[in-house]
């Protein structure tokens, strides 16, 4: 995942991207999961790498993304809302 770091101002947006490269699969899809407390209270969400957040929002958030061919081969990025 890149950034693997990134700070963003609350009401800001911040874009993830995932480098996927195979070996044997011919799916190159992969998933996106966001975790935090603003997730939970509805002020952060992700959408194909791209982390919204609202001007309520705080905290840390984790982003990971994870490949559709083989789920265990994922990545986080820890994201600060300041």
């Amino acid at each position: 995942v890149s950034p693997g770091t990134a700070t963003v101002t609350a009401g800001q947006s911040v874009v993830l991207t995932a480098n996927v490269t195979s070996t044997g699969f011919n799916v190159l899809d992969v998933e996106w999961s966001l975790t935090g407390a603003a997730v939970t209270a509805g002020n952060a969400f992700i959408e194909n790498g791209v982390i919204r957040t609202t001007e309520d929002a705080t905290g840390t958030l984790t982003a990971t993304v994870k490949s559709v061919a083989d789920p265990t081969k994922k990545a986080t990025a820890t994201i600060t809302i300041a």
